[in-house]
């Protein structure tokens, strides 16, 4: 667990491994999340949610033997954001930027999502950070993630992070057409 102050008013971060038990909140904090993050048709985007972020499908997710999901809490006791590592072997071929990387090299950094009211507040960061630290300790030297290419506050972010564009993948959202920009970050 992180806890982190800044010294002012803002409430405490609480940084920590996720469990089943999050699943609802994950689920609010996804769906806020998916809606201000992605432009597409509103049908597309709630349907996505209620494929992707009910509660029984966080549970089945963040139980998973291959992930590791932190959350951010903040104050305590309210979560605010989440983050996934995948464990899986990465098809690295498959992703442009990524092929001269082998899977034990290489962790993806997927799901990040930050309630809309906690942006530039530094939750989000502190979480990736911490995030990336729990990978370095797992041993992995780089990680990578997908960003919609037109969602540019998320693209500072990361870059700000260390993350550099190294390719495209092409993804579908409903009926929407979306490129992700493929992010690369040394460990």
């Amino acid at each position: 667990m992180t806890a982190e102050t800044n010294g002012s008013s803002k409430p405490e971060t609480v940084i920590r491994a996720a469990t089943a038990d999050d699943a609802d909140a994950v689920s609010a904090v996804g769906g806020a999340a998916f809606i201000v993050g992605h432009a597409c048709a509103l049908d597309d985007a709630h349907a996505y949610i209620d494929k992707h972020f009910t509660p029984e499908a966080m549970r089945v997710a963040i139980s998973a033997p291959k992930s590791v999901w932190r959350v951010a809490e903040s104050p305590p006791g309210n979560v605010v954001a989440f983050a996934c590592l995948s464990l899986k072997d990465a098809d690295s071929e498959s992703y442009p930027g990524l092929a001269h990387l082998s899977s034990t090299q290489l962790v993806e950094l997927q799901r990040v999502y930050a309630h809309p009211s906690c942006h530039g507040t530094g939750v989000a960061r502190a979480l990736v950070e911490a995030t990336l630290e729990t990978a370095r300790g797992m041993g992995y030297t780089y990680a990578w993630l997908g960003v919609w290419e037109r969602n540019p506050r998320a693209a500072a972010f990361y870059s700000k992070l260390g993350f550099r564009h190294v390719g495209e993948k092409k993804e579908w959202v409903g009926t929407d057409h979306h490129t992700d920009l493929i992010l690369l970050a040394e460990l």
